[in-house]
């Protein structure tokens, strides 16, 4: 009986569970809830194959951090807009991912399931950030992408000579290079990105493979944090 009696007391005990681990924010791509990244865009539009004065026009976009939420050791990361225009050039592809994660592997782009196919999990940006690290992946709609990683400054239409008004010039002292190709029939685009520890993305630029060299489309400048905020 005494024996019983233990056993029954045993089971009352309320159940433990070792606490979860607090997933820390990506250092070089935080997001926190609330926060918030401003780019002014300038685009250039090149009238033809041969033209080598494109026009260029600017335009801003902010991105908002809406909501962390916790998805069995991972975030649930939502944005306004979504992550899907700082990863992918626009009308690079069909369908964009319906959620990006983040769990201890690094940041995540997801396209669910449907009846036909599994889904699709694409790694955007490794925890582990050793320069030279390269990956890759296909999107569903058959978009081939090349992922690496470099570390400095790397903008092949960057002047010749130190300019403080271009990002891609700036002295940081520890910022991170994320390249990304994208292969599709007829069309390859790059696009990089500069990330900066504790700040996030601080440039973006876009360049395409007309068979005479890439040709820049897109650069993205911060513009909500001093140096890259103008004066006011």
């Amino acid at each position: 009986m005494a024996l019983v009696g233990l056993a029954l007391a045993l089971c009352q005990c309320p159940h433990r569970t070792r606490p979860a681990a607090v997933l820390a924010l990506h250092p070089y791509f935080p997001l926190e809830p609330g926060s918030a990244w401003t780019f002014v865009i300038t685009r250039w539009d090149y009238p033809s194959r041969l033209d080598a004065a494109p026009l260029t026009f600017s335009l801003e976009q902010t991105f908002r951090m809406v909501a962390l939420e916790p998805r069995d050791n991972a975030w649930g990361i939502q944005t306004e807009p979504a992550l899907t225009r700082l990863f992918f050039p626009e009308g690079i592809i069909a369908s964009e991912p319906t959620a990006w994660v983040q769990d201890g592997e690094g940041l995540w782009m997801v396209w669910k399931a449907d009846r036909k196919k599994d889904h699709v999990r694409i790694l955007a940006l490794p925890a582990r950030t050793e320069p030279g690290r390269s990956w890759s992946a296909t999107t569903p709609d058959g978009v081939a992408l090349q992922f690496r990683l470099w570390t400095g400054p790397r903008s092949p239409a960057a002047p010749a000579s130190p300019d403080p008004g271009n990002p891609a010039e700036l002295d940081l002292a520890d910022t991170l290079g994320l390249e990304i190709e994208f292969s599709a029939p007829g069309r390859t685009l790059l696009r990089r990105l500069q990330l900066a520890r504790d700040l996030g993305p601080l440039w973006l630029e876009d360049y395409s493979d007309s068979g005479q060299g890439p040709r820049l489309l897109d650069r993205w400048r911060r513009s909500d944090l001093p140096p890259f905020a103008p004066p006011q």
